[in-house]
């Protein structure tokens, strides 16, 4: 399936999807579902932000600027663990919910499920913000200042995106 048909589907699956539950947010489990749509529609885009701005503006984000690399980057890792752990907090209150009696009536509410939702997404941005201060550098190779995402000297399965004209 071409990348630009699985930008279109997914987005538009994940909007609809954000539009129901938040038309259900009186459950504490749509409330989870709303915040894991827009972090899918997120993880969409980063996963084809490549093809993107190749496909619309002619560029390629790995060698094209150090500050984009480093957002795209950012995005990536919280996106993904935040939609990982947002699955879990859902397994998690399914669970308390079928073993608990009145859990959601007495313990859990909507506005809980959003502001643990919340607590939880900003906990792993700023956990992850170290990637917008310490990812990547920049060299001189053979005169030019270039730009590296990755330090390849790291560990043998880091990988470098550089760009050099030789």
């Amino acid at each position: 399936m071409p990348k630009f048909l699985v930008i279109i589907i997914g987005t538009l699956s994940n909007l609809i999807n954000f539009f129901i539950c938040f038309n259900l947010r009186k459950n504490p489990t749509f409330v989870f579902l709303c915040y894991l749509s827009i972090l899918n529609i997120l993880l969409i885009y980063h996963w084809n932000a490549d093809y993107i701005l190749r496909f619309l503006f002619g560029i390629d984000w790995l060698n094209f600027n150090i500050l984009v690399c480093k957002l795209l980057n950012f995005i990536q890792y919280s996106s993904s663990q935040s939609a990982a752990w947002i699955l879990t907090l859902i397994s998690g209150e399914q669970f308390l919910s079928v073993k608990i009696k009145l859990w959601r009536s007495n313990y859990f509410s909507a506005k809980k499920a959003f502001w643990t939702a919340f607590g939880l997404v900003t906990l792993i941005f700023l956990i992850n913000s170290n990637v917008l201060i310490f990812l990547g550098y920049q060299e001189i190779v053979n005169g030019t200042l270039v730009d590296f995402c990755f330090n390849g000297n790291v560990t043998d399965y880091a990988t470098y995106y550089g760009y050099v004209k030789f």
